[in-house]
């Protein structure tokens, strides 16, 4: 299951498979010492490990370079629960510097366990780069981690906001295979920042409602929503989502799922401003246990014909609505969201 996996690996990284390999190396006695670990990825200039540092069996990334004649200079990363520091090499080893990124206690296992996944995404990523370049990358990546977990709010998201953040995730997801790049999908995710549409890409404006269960009816909440002036084209998809703790996702799994198709730097900053602008915590991972399959979609065009509320048809005196949209009276605006989604770029 983990080994010698390089940039060919089969391996689906993912956060059970992370913590199961910490608990294979939580059986040895108690009273060792030192660094146990199992190799995940091994590349031309360096190898990355996963491992147990006893006695304290902190759960560990091990960074392993062969570059012996470059400095590699580690600047202090300051964040509380986390280390990131210089160790002595392995005995028997061909790799003459070692880095570890540890937890410590007041650290919860998920939010570390997502930070390594994205570390080890990143490396199979970049797995071309110098073991100098790859360092200093690893660096600048986890000072984005860093910046982003101490503007946390300590709020949580409601039930219904769960599903409104995993529906546009929902969609992120499926809009990466057709964008031009890496940053323009990031790009076109509009909805945490307030603007009137969740997203709006080269030729088409998606709007993203959610519902939970056998509701049949959407709140569009406000006259801009879904307003057509200046687009050429808005599509209104609806998900529904169930309650399923057997097959279902939680919105960390949502949120993992995007972090592993990210490897810009600049590209994974935007997308966890855009996560903290929209409410979602990583340290509030643990209070995010419900999770959710999707029962069905529906995607609309809306057009001139499209019963809504737009400035053009409500007096100006009103300034603010809120309504209701039944969804079984509107199968004559149907579309399909996939054919949608591919004429978007």
């Amino acid at each position: 299951m983990f080994g010698k996996n390089g940039r060919e690996s089969s391996v689906d990284l993912n956060s059970g498979e992370l913590i199961d390999a910490w608990k294979m190396l939580s059986v040895k006695k108690a009273d060792s010492s030192g660094i146990c670990s199992i190799p995940l990825d091994i590349f031309e200039e360096f190898r990355i490990s996963i491992a147990l540092v006893y006695p304290e069996k902190y759960e560990t990334l091990l960074f392993e370079f062969k570059e012996k004649s470059v400095d590699l200079y580690l600047s202090e990363l300051e964040l509380t629960g986390l280390v990131f520091n210089k160790n002595e090499p392995l005995k028997s080893s061909i790799y003459n510097q070692v880095f570890v990124l540890s937890k410590q206690e007041n650290q919860d296992l998920t939010v570390f366990n997502t930070i390594c996944l994205d570390l080890l995404t990143f490396a199979r990523h970049n797995y071309k780069l110098s073991g100098e370049r790859y360092f200093n990358a690893i660096k600048n990546r986890l000072n984005i981690w860093i910046e982003f977990l101490k503007n946390g709010d300590g709020k949580h998201l409601s039930l219904r906001k769960q599903i409104g953040v995993i529906g546009e995730l929902l969609l992120l997801d499926k809009l990466k295979q057709y964008s031009p790049s890496e940053i323009a999908w990031m790009n076109s995710w509009k909805g945490p920042e307030r603007h009137s549409k969740d997203f709006i890409t080269q030729n088409i404006a998606f709007e993203i409602k959610a519902i939970l269960n056998d509701e049949i009816a959407v709140q569009i909440s406000n006259i801009d929503q879904l307003d057509t002036t200046n687009i050429d084209k808005l599509v209104l998809s609806i998900f529904q989502f169930l309650e399923d703790s057997e097959n279902g996702k939680t919105i960390n799994q949502f949120v993992d799922s995007i972090i592993s198709n990210i490897s810009c730097d600049k590209t994974l900053h935007l997308f966890l401003t855009k996560l903290g602008l929209s409410g979602y915590d990583l340290q509030d991972q643990k209070h995010y246990g419900l999770k959710f399959s999707l029962k069905n979609e529906h995607s609309f065009s809306v057009d001139s014909d499209f019963p809504r509320l737009v400035k053009g048809n409500v007096a100006t005196e009103i300034t603010s609505v809120k309504y209701k949209l039944d969804l079984s009276s509107l199968s004559s605006f149907k579309v399909d969201l996939a054919e949608q989604i591919k004429d978007s770029y």
